[in-house]
């Protein structure tokens, strides 16, 4: 849908600054694919050069915010409904794309689904946002209006705790103000892993969307 995201980009430390990195990144990252190139990437300088020079810019920090999922009220001005089916498959997307320009691909979407249980959530029966969680992580999660991320956030957590889970890690956007002083008073902090959102271009009004976790991609 026009995003072009390179993820897990590596070089062995011992054939590095050989030119390996700058050839196989013209090939893997090439300028012109999609209308948005992005990549998450990790806070090495050398990587961050390399990036730069790929022509992306880093655009903000995605802090690690880290907490034990413990029980959480009920959520009562939303209500939660599993995504199941074309059209909640569709109203996922409708907001995916609302909030970051682009909307995953139909393979993507299945990769996804099947690895974690998704959830729509509703107002007075308009869609409002989705969440996704798994045993392996969360996320992505979006609210096409930020104040509605603690309730989201409340929801995941609790359904992480009713798996079973004892710990729940999410990738939050720094311009996402909302979500991390709603976690921060549920107990949760950050950890010294901070990656970076880097692209070509802007795009996307991330103080409302938490990708997914671990950072593989958006």
């Amino acid at each position: 849908d026009g995003l072009f995201e390179l993820t897990e980009f590596f070089v062995l430390p011992n054939h590095q600054s050989k030119g390996i990195g700058r050839a196989l990144i013209e090939r893997a990252f090439p300028v012109g694919r999609g209308s948005v190139r992005s990549i998450i990437a990790t806070s090495d300088v050398r990587a961050q050069a390399r990036y730069y020079a790929a022509g992306t810019v880093a655009r903000f920090p995605l802090y690690t915010l880290v907490g034990v999922p413990t029980e959480a009220a009920p959520v009562h001005d939303l209500t939660a409904e599993p995504i199941e089916g074309v059209q909640a498959i569709r109203a996922q997307r409708q907001i995916e794309r609302s909030v970051l320009g682009h909307q995953r691909s139909d393979i993507e979407m299945e990769w996804l689904m099947a690895r974690r249980q998704g959830h729509l959530y509703r107002r007075a029966n308009r869609v409002v946002g989705f969440s996704f969680l798994g045993r392996d992580g969360a996320g992505p999660m979006a609210a096409l209006d930020p104040s509605d991320l603690p309730s989201i956030l409340l929801h995941v957590e609790e359904a992480a705790r009713s798996i079973g889970l004892d710990r729940l890690e999410l990738q939050v956007p720094a311009p996402n103000e909302i979500a991390v002083r709603h976690l921060f008073t549920r107990g949760f902090r950050f950890d010294k892993w901070i990656n970076f959102l880097m692209s070509d271009r802007p795009f996307g009004n991330f103080d409302r969307f938490v990708p997914f976790s671990p950072p593989l991609f958006l």
